[in-house]
């Protein structure tokens, strides 16, 4: 038996403005579920940040 689950994956400035999470159903679209995200983007963890270069 295999067992999938959705996830996802956020940079560490990310972490403290994720707010909520919700299974999504793909209907028939699909085989397994995924996962949405809201984002509070005022919560950004500012100390992680990095210029990018």
């Amino acid at each position: 038996m295999v067992l999938r689950g959705g996830q996802i994956h956020v940079t560490a400035a990310l972490v403290a403005a994720i707010t909520g999470y919700r299974c999504v159903d793909p209907g028939s679209s699909g085989d397994h579920y995924g996962v949405g995200v809201n984002l509070d983007l005022s919560k950004i963890g500012r100390s992680c940040l990095r210029t990018y270069t």
